[in-house]
């Protein structure tokens, strides 16, 4: 008798005996509860893990179009705007600088990016896509940036 790959697969899976690296497959992952202090992944607050467990809507459905008129409205007042046109964007942080940028900047104009990491670089980019031009402060990891008086940015990390 020969037996096929879905064969084996399959008297494996009723034998339980399907292991990667020493974990059964059945096991599900339960992550130890850690406080994450790097720049991401970042603590998720409960409340939003408990919003993470309800049930999914898609994008079509009316309770979502409902949530998002209320999304809109909410980012309407913050920004003080009667714009509607106003939306949120739901992507990383660097997706929603370059939404700043494209809405923003225009070909000729300056922006002043503070660089002390790879976002900086990225950010840089942006700008130059838009057609501005980057002036760039550059500040040593983990330093912060202050504005002087001249209207230019300084690093402001201790020195050794």
């Amino acid at each position: 008798m020969v037996l096929t790959i879905s064969d084996k697969l399959n008297a494996a899976l009723e034998n339980k005996s399907i292991v990667f690296y020493g974990a059964s497959m059945f096991n599900s992952f339960h992550p130890p509860v850690r406080t994450l202090m790097g720049p991401g992944p970042s603590d998720v607050n409960p409340r939003i893990l408990e919003a993470l467990s309800r049930p999914t809507v898609g994008h079509l459905d009316p309770a979502f179009i409902d949530m998002m008129d209320e999304v809109k409205a909410l980012l309407q007042y913050v920004f003080q705007t009667k714009n509607e046109l106003t939306l949120p964007v739901s992507a990383p942080g660097s997706a929603g600088m370059e939404t700043v940028f494209t809405n923003l900047l225009e070909r000729g104009d300056k922006a002043i990016i503070c660089q002390n990491g790879v976002f900086g670089g990225r950010m840089k980019e942006n700008v130059e896509r838009c057609g501005a031009e980057a002036v760039m402060a550059s500040a040593s990891l983990w330093a912060s940036f202050i504005a002087s008086p001249a209207g230019t940015s300084r690093d402001t990390s201790p020195r050794s």
